[in-house]
């Protein structure tokens, strides 16, 4: 019990102070995403192929981002609908990118560009601000952030339904970049054969 007891008090401490809560939530949900989007959902479609791989990696995406949404809601938590932190990490990404070496700012030239543009449609919170969020965020970030915090009944059908056309929008534009990566893995090794 005394265990169980530190874990709640800790808990309760992290939810007190709301800095600490924007921070760890961001902190562990951002571990995840990275993670799972830049090694895992590459790594399933290089094993399993485009389609099956990509199908796999998708539901193993969903999967994860449902369990963030119905804990987020079970700990009526807020680190996402009470900042404008989603802004702020894209305009983050977008000085990463600034900061990268001429090769790298060739190859992130496109994505540094939408990056930009759609920042204004996910500020007015519309029908492309949510296309663009859900192929910039996971599908987990995209409802939070067009969630009205008011609501603290969850987010019914309609909800539901937006949160799984942001999964599939999330996931067809992951599976297409992934795709590249995958080509681009391929077309790497065969040259290393062929110089070894």
């Amino acid at each position: 019990m005394g265990a169980m007891s530190g874990l709640k008090e800790m808990a309760a401490k992290v939810a007190e102070n709301k800095w600490i809560g924007v921070v760890s939530g961001w902190g562990i949900w951002g571990t995840f995403s990275v993670y799972y989007d830049r090694i895992v959902f590459p790594a399933l479609m290089l094993r399993f192929g485009n389609v099956l791989g990509g199908v796999y990696a998708a539901l193993g995406a969903m999967l994860i981002c449902t369990i963030f949404l119905v804990l987020y809601q079970l700990t009526n938590s807020s680190w996402v609908s009470s900042t404008d932190q989603v802004l702020e990490e894209i305009v983050s990404r977008i000085e990463k990118i600034e900061g990268y070496n001429v090769f790298g700012k060739i190859i992130f030239f496109i994505p540094r560009i939408l990056l930009q543009a759609s920042l204004r449609f996910i500020a007015k919170r519309g029908k492309l601000g949510f296309i663009a969020l859900s192929c910039i965020a996971d599908p987990f970030i995209t409802i939070l952030y067009y969630f009205k915090k008011e609501d603290k009944k969850g987010l019914g059908g309609k909800g539901w339904s937006l949160y799984l056309l942001s999964g599939l929008i999330a996931n067809t534009y992951w599976i297409i970049w992934s795709s590249v990566i995958v080509v681009a893995i391929k077309f790497a090794w065969k040259i290393i054969q062929a110089v070894i």
